[in-house]
């Protein structure tokens, strides 16, 4: 068998098809896949400026799988458009601390680069510096043979100096603290100087070892959650300073998240000077009001004084601890994070040393991140918060109002450790301006795009193009500048143009960048921005007749003098007009692929193929179709087992023909049939392809998905097999929800929902468990039940990408969510003297009534531990708890309604009904 040259040039040109809309977002740099910015609020009052981010996956496995596919510097308008981006040719390695400074009175971009320990939050490298055309000035280490650590790095007085901090590990006798385990004797002794940045000579240097004790630490050694202190890379991080500044009187200030303290140090000797302590004994302040208290936080700077001579500082408070290492417990101290402006009043004695908050500022979606996040405060009095492992930023004005918040990618949840707001302009990139060019002769169409990476000025863009390769340019036009790239779409173009140039002219005219000659690429395949749903047929047509084949010729359809209408297979140009049907196009096989099947494909190689599958048939499935309605209904009850294993190409097949039985059959006896990939195409995606008819195939597909999901037990969850069929499922399902087939079925919605729980789900239970718990030893203020219910909608509409009316329709799914977590929250509390129990499994959650039975025989089981133990407070909430919710006739929604006054408003339970 042989392939003719045409054909394989028409399986290498329709094999880019698939890509998707993110690698035509700038036609002239496909190369660059920057982070996607998703704003949900943008009031148009922020501050001028542009945003300074470098986002980085929060998956455990840092590749270029999960988003931001391209992890580095970016700068970014307000709408997510590129300014400049600095993968690969600029910053390699793990950013952070991606920022505009001064350097010799010039500004700079300044950033960390270097390793990143996800596990202990630490990391090893150097400062690097940009100048404004991007081209590196210097790199600053740190002095004494050490290394920088990621959390900060700021020019000074400047740049004449730098400030960063050290993680430095020591041996020590850790005897008191490591529970009588020899083996732990590392601890980290967190350090920061201040070096000249031309010489490299330290100027100033400080150890959290010299003034501040291990006892001081809230995460113990023994928890392993900060280092275990088994070796150097192991050693127990019990300060974890992450943030260093100085003022105009020379004295320090950092922020030291893990004794939850920030320290005034003096910059002549050393010693501390004041001690504001967060939520923790070691503090030297009295606390005027309760969002005065912080912990774990991040990001504290000095602000000046205000009139009354108390020092401003700011500081971002995550009130929240994550588990990185897996080890221990999420920590939860408030229900959201938040950037906080203090003031700090030093006036008379010691005793009289207070601390008040001048203004907090709170997520407007309930967002409460566990590690890293910043507060800047803006020139024009607005403030920036960034919340770190949240991936999101926020503008407030200066009294708490939010009017700008924005998300980074989802998928493994892309985090960013400091967000920054600056005016920038560059001066004449050092990279080179980029230019393509699309003809497409039969529409008579020529696209342009252009861009300059890192560019600020550029106003406009001037095309031109030649007939010929090396010939005349010819003016095509001009067009004004308004984001990264231009673009000018010519329609009823009469020449064949073989090369372009284009010119870029700032706001005065001035040509400051021309791009090189770029050779015309004839016929590729429209982008998205140009394609029209009812023309891709027609488009892809004409396609093909350009390359002189006979496809597709089925397009042209067109009427005779009398109405009737007649296929031309060769139309004239002008006859080109009658619209395809609309389809689904299906990406075909690379070029590589069909040379391999054509050597492949000998007589010799077809006979052995033909005599292996004959062998295989041989035994017939012994399978008689079911009927539709009440007989269909038994018979998927009595589906029996196969003789021989069934065939891929056998269960395409029954989905062609919309076998349901053959399809169930599948389901009991072959169940990994119906996730396995078949060329391009999985049994779902073939019946999504077949169009709208076959979408009630597609649904049954899925209920079959669902159903195996929730037979799942304790015992088949822990299957590594199963774990790797849950991620199949998982992705399946959210094709069926991506093509429409959740349209009026919110099962399908739930069970994507719940098959995320079960595969990778823990991570937000057990978050999600310990925030509700904290409500409920408050709940009249924090609301235990409504906390319950803001974290389960936020992870819906992050996971699905829905909206919130979307989510709202999930009333059973919600409901059963709600419910498990509070009882998941309570039961949290009883373990905390109940030695004997164990938390409630995750697997049952949402699972129908799994977690209030597992609650209630728990409860059982440690009734006596409870009555004796438990405060009044607890034993009525776990008594309402079960009472409210076993409430079996009426619906859960109405339960959780019940539960929500009793625990959220106060409510008795006699005035609800119990």
């Amino acid at each position: 068998m042989q392939i003719s040259t045409g054909f394989l040039k028409l399986a290498a040109l329709l094999s880019t098809i698939g890509l998707t809309a993110a690698e035509w977002r700038y036609l002239s740099r496909p190369d660059l896949h920057i982070p996607r910015l998703e704003v949900t609020q943008n009031t148009g009052k922020t501050a001028d400026g542009l945003l300074f981010v470098a986002p980085f996956t929060g998956s455990p496995v840092e590749d270029e799988e999960h988003p931001p596919h391209q992890p580095s510097a970016y700068i970014l308008r307000e709408d997510g458009d590129l300014v400049w981006s600095g993968f690969a040719s600029y910053y390699s390695g793990w950013l952070a601390n991606f920022q505009k400074a001064e350097y010799q009175g010039q500004d700079v971009l300044l950033a960390f680069e270097g390793k990143h320990n996800s596990a202990h939050g630490h990391g090893h490298g150097l400062l690097k510096v940009l100048d404004k055309s991007y081209n590196h000035i210097t790199s600053i280490k740190a002095g004494h043979a050490k290394l920088i650590d990621k959390h900060e790095g700021q020019l000074i007085h400047d740049g004449k100096s730098a400030l960063f901090q050290i993680y430095h590990p020591v041996p020590r006798d850790l005897s008191s603290f490591n529970g009588g385990d020899p083996q732990r004797e590392w601890i980290v002794d967190s350090q920061f100087q201040e070096v000249d940045t031309r010489s490299g000579e330290v100027i100033f240097e400080w150890k959290s070892l010299d003034h501040v004790p291990p006892s001081h630490s809230n995460i113990t050694l023994t928890s392993g959650q900060a280092g275990n202190g088994i070796g150097s890379v192991e050693a127990w991080d019990y300060f974890h300073i992450n943030s260093v500044d100085k003022n105009h009187d020379g004295d320090y200030l950092i922020s030291a998240r893990d004794v939850n303290s920030v320290y005034k140090i003096s910059g002549k000797t050393g010693e501390i000077i004041w001690t504001l302590g967060g939520r923790n004994v070691n503090d030297d302040f009295k606390h005027l009001d309760k969002a005065s208290h912080f912990s774990y936080q991040h990001h504290a700077r000095f602000q000046g004084v205000d009139e009354e001579g108390r020092e401003i500082i700011s500081l971002y408070d995550n009130s929240a601890h994550g588990t990185e290492t897996d080890i221990g417990h999420a920590v939860f101290d408030a229900p959201t994070s938040s950037g906080k402006v203090l003031l700090v009043n030093t006036a008379g004695g010691k005793n009289k040393w207070t601390v008040e908050t001048r203004q907090a500022f709170y997520p407007p979606d309930g967002l409460i991140s566990k590690s890293q996040g910043s507060t800047q405060l803006l020139d024009n009095g607005n403030v920036l918060v960034n919340w770190g492992s949240e991936g999101a930023v926020t503008e407030f004005t200066s009294d708490g109002k939010a009017i700008y918040h924005a998300y980074f990618e989802k998928g493994h949840g892309a985090q960013n450790y400091r967000a920054f707001k600056n005016d920038w302009q560059s001066v004449k990139p050092s990279e080179d301006a980029a230019l393509v060019g699309y003809a497409y002769g039969h529409l008579g169409k020529l696209i342009l795009a252009s861009s300059w990476n890192g560019d600020t000025e550029v106003a406009s863009w001037r095309y031109y193009g030649a007939t010929k390769k090396g010939g005349p340019l010819k003016q095509l036009g001009e067009v004004e500048r308004n984001g990264f790239e231009a673009r000018l779409e010519l329609n009823h173009v009469k020449h064949d143009y073989k090369e372009v140039k284009a010119e870029g002219l700032d706001k005065d005219g001035k040509v400051i960048i021309e791009t090189s000659r770029e050779t015309v690429v004839d016929n590729a395949p429209l982008p998205p921005d140009y394609r029209q749903d009812e023309n891709i047929g027609l488009n892809m047509g004409r396609i093909m007749i350009s390359t002189g084949m006979n496809v597709f010729s089925h397009n042209y359809a067109r009427k005779d003098d009398d109405g009737n209408t007649l296929i031309d297979p060769y139309p004239e140009i002008e006859n080109q007009h009658i619209p395809s049907l609309l389809v689904l196009p299906k990406t075909l096989p690379t070029l590589a692929q069909l040379t391999a099947e054509a050597e492949s494909s000998t007589r010799q190689k077809v006979s052995e193929r033909t005599a292996k599958i004959n062998d295989a048939l041989s035994e017939p499935l012994d399978y008689k179709p079911g009927q539709l309605g009440k007989k269909l209904s038994r018979d998927l009850d009595k589906r029996p087992k196969p003789k021989r294993p069934i065939q891929p190409w056998e269960l395409f097949k029954a989905i062609e023909k919309k076998d349901i039985m053959f399809i169930m059959t599948c389901r009991d006896h072959s169940f990994d049939l119906l996730l396995r990939k078949v060329g391009d195409s999985t049994p779902l995606v073939h019946a999504m392809r077949l169009g709208k008819e076959y979408d009630g195939i597609a649904i049954v597909l899925v209920g079959a998905m669902s159903k195996w999901v929730n037979s799942m037990d304790e015992h088949t969850l822990k299957s590594a097999s199963n774990r790797e069929i849950l991620k199949s499922l998982r992705t399946n399902l959210k094709l069926a929800i991506d093509h429409g087939l959740s349209t009026g079925q919110t099962d399908l919605l739930a069970s994507y929902l719940q098959t995320l729980v079960m595969s990778e789900g823990d991570k937000f239970i057990n978050d999600a468990t310990q925030l509700v718990s904290l409500a409920l030893t408050n709940p009249i203020t924090n609301k235990p039940v409504q906390t319950a219910a803001s974290e389960l909608r936020k992870f819906a509409t992050w996971r699905l990408d829905r909206s919130a009316s979307t989510i709202a329709s999930l009333d059973d799914y919600l409901s059963n969510g709600i419910a498990d977590l509070v009882m998941m929250a309570a039961w949290l509390q009883v373990l905390r003297f109940y030695q004997q129990g164990e938390p409630i499994p995750t697997y049952v959650f949402a699972r129908d009534d799994r977690c209030y039975k597992t609650f209630v025989e728990g409860l059982s089981a440690a009734s006596i531990t409870i009555k004796v133990t438990a405060s009044h407070k607890l034993k009525y909430h776990l008594s309402a708890i079960e009472k409210v919710l076993g409430q079996r006739h009426i619906s859960l929604k109405e339960r959780v309604s019940k539960l929500s006054k009793v625990l959220d408003q106060g409510e008795t339970l006699e005035n609800i009904g119990c």
